[in-house]
């Protein structure tokens, strides 16, 4: 009862005002901690991702390679950060289509713009996330509490992380697919997502099959389209950016993304079993594409995208061979969702939620090392399987424009 009366008194109207500005300090204050922690392995002055993707613009303005680790590294340096590696932005060339603004700011407004940014798309995409999966009139509290307290969405953030627009890319799909006639913005959404496509694979093989089934060759082209114009625009710049792209990752210099120490089951198994260089490392993205065939084909006649997504992407980050716990920020979805389910019991649900993520913020400090984190997804996902079988099997979807035939 006392956490039902806290719960309800943070999502009434005058103190949900609040939550976006109280979150937004916080961050601030979390951000300038990270910055003087020596454990952080940041430098000073919060320097974090962001950097890699303002320089990779940067420099890409100014005709200079964006790909190039000496290039990258000076202009790095020059703006306080003190590793002795440069910080590559591995996204491939048409992500510079999408970031090309920030790199005409100086470093610090373009920082603090892009956290901004990110912020109110984390927003915007809980608020619509829980009108989609509840009602529509739905308030934007409780879908802001969910989201500014999910420990890798407060990590994203913190980091300057590009995965928020992965999570608005996803979001907006799902709007624009309940909507049906929208298929210019659905291509353009698809081609958003392709600047960090890894993590969420499976995601995109189910786009595939449906657009194969569903005979939408408008989307199709039109995604092609986009993508192309997307793909050429760093080409006015640099017309060598794909050979410069190819390049640094084959240079046997720095260590790529796959060298990292991610926590995925593929590098659990090369740990375990010793399979570096070994196809057997990659069985549990394998594992993943087979389950997608068999559910595609058990579920393809009522094909339900806002019930299909978050297993989707729960799955997809479980057997990715690639992705960080801050990638986990693409969950919101099936947080929500199973929120929506849980909603009668409301108190317990947020008392185990934030004492989860409360625990695992505690753990960061004492086992920072990402690889460590590896059981997270798995968590994730047999507990929504766990919520889902238990509270939400039985109530029936809402009427949705999403199914394989036309």
């Amino acid at each position: 009862m006392f956490v039902a009366n806290i719960f309800h008194r943070l999502t009434t109207q005058r103190t949900r005002r609040g939550i976006p500005l109280c979150f937004f300090a916080l961050l601030c204050a979390e951000q300038h901690a990270f910055a003087d922690a020596d454990a952080s392995g940041f430098s000073p002055g919060g320097i974090r991702d962001f950097v890699a993707y303002w320089a990779a613009a940067r420099l890409l303005f100014t005709g200079n390679n964006p790909y190039s680790p000496s290039e990258v590294l000076s202009l790095q340096r020059s703006v306080g950060m003190t590793e002795p590696t440069p910080l590559i932005m591995w996204n491939p060339p048409w992500t510079l289509s999408f970031v090309w603004p920030f790199g005409l700011l100086e470093f610090t407004t373009g920082q603090f713009v892009w956290l901004l940014m990110n912020v109110f798309l984390v927003m915007f995409s809980a608020q619509r996330l829980l009108q989609l999966y509840g009602r529509p009139d739905d308030k934007a509290g409780p879908a802001w509490i969910l989201a500014f307290t999910f420990i890798p969405a407060v990590y994203a953030l913190i980091l300057g992380q590009i995965t928020p627009i992965i999570l608005f890319g996803l979001t907006m799909f799902l709007i624009l697919v309940e909507e049906k006639k929208k298929w210019r913005g659905i291509a353009l959404v698809l081609t958003l997502l392709a600047v960090k496509p890894h993590f969420v694979y499976i995601f995109w093989l189910a786009v595939v099959l449906w657009l194969w089934c569903r005979r939408d060759w408008r989307i199709l082209i039109g995604t092609g389209i986009i993508g192309l114009i997307a793909s050429a625009l760093p080409l006015l710049f640099d017309p060598q950016i794909y050979s410069h792209y190819i390049e640094v990752h084959r240079s046997g210099d720095y260590l790529k993304p796959f060298d990292l120490p991610v926590p995925s089951l593929r590098n659990v198994l090369i740990a375990v079993f010793q399979l570096e260089g070994s196809l057997l490392a990659h069985l549990p993205t394998a594992v993943g594409a087979v389950w997608l065939l068999i559910y595609w084909r058990r579920h393809r006649d009522r094909w339900i995208w806002k019930e299909r997504l978050p297993l989707l992407l729960l799955v997809s980050i479980v057997t990715s061979p690639y992705s960080w716990t801050f990638d986990q920020i693409v969950l919101l979805p099936a947080i929500i969702q199973s929120y929506v389910w849980l909603r009668g019991r409301v108190a317990g649900v947020m008392l185990g939620y934030l004492s989860f993520n409360a625990i695992y913020l505690a753990v960061r400090y004492i086992v920072p090392v990402d690889f460590w984190y590896f059981w997270m997804a798995p968590l994730f996902l047999a507990a929504y399987l766990w919520i889902r079988k238990r509270y939400g099997s039985g109530k029936a979807p809402a009427v949705s424009y999403s199914y394989c035939a036309n």
